[in-house]
């Protein structure tokens, strides 16, 4: 619900996404930033998309033409999701 919530605040235009053991960065023109991953509450499949919720309640949806393959999807996610893990245990 929060996801779909956060569509109503959604900004428009080409994002570049990096993820890495971190955390992520993104930018929108000239407008950037980075998350950690301990500020990252899922990462999840929602139909085609990748949607990355933050724990404030902002989040990203990412489409899977971002991706060269359902496999390299699948790679990311599991990825993430152990960085979220790991970030996690780190903070415990």
């Amino acid at each position: 619900m929060t996801a779909a919530l956060s569509q109503v605040f959604f900004k428009a235009g080409e994002r570049s996404l990096v993820v890495g053991p971190k955390g992520l960065s993104t930018h929108i023109g000239k407008k950037g930033g980075s998350i950690a991953w301990g500020e990252v509450r899922s990462v999840d499949s929602e139909g085609d998309d990748l949607v990355i919720l933050g724990r404030g309640g902002n989040a990203m949806m990412v489409p899977s033409s971002a991706f060269a393959s359902e496999v390299e999807r699948n790679e990311c996610v599991t990825a993430c999701k152990r960085w979220i893990r790991d970030a996690q245990s780190n903070n415990s």
